[in-house]
């Protein structure tokens, strides 16, 4: 997947990223960026599990949540995760399981 550069998408506002099905999603970079929203949207019948990472460095990734776990998702819809002061540099959403297709939208203009 490819690397975003937050910067880039300043004037045009939330950077969608490529829908994927598996693993990783693009990752976007935000230096110095400290609040944003991800919103995860997914039709169908879906029962997927997945969580956002971040990292300070794009090589070493952890789980963002503050327990540490992944969130299943069971109905179409969106699915939105905020991070209030504590945005990493780097943020990729990961898919556990699962195989519906999976839009997903990251803002930091709207906070940073």
């Amino acid at each position: 997947m490819a690397l975003l550069i937050s910067d880039d998408y300043a004037a045009s506002g939330p950077i969608s990223l490529t829908a994927f099905t598996t693993g990783d999603s693009d990752t976007v970079e935000c230096n110095g960026c400290r609040d944003m929203s991800i919103v995860l949207t997914l039709a169908g019948s879906p029962a997927d599990v997945v969580y956002v990472a971040g990292s300070s460095d794009n090589v070493n990734w952890d789980n963002l949540d503050v327990t540490d776990s992944n969130t299943t998702i069971s109905a179409a819809g969106s699915t939105r995760f905020i991070f209030d002061g504590a945005a990493p540099r780097y943020v990729k959403v990961v898919k556990v399981s699962g195989t519906t297709s999976v839009a997903a939208v990251v803002d930091f203009g709207a906070y940073g």
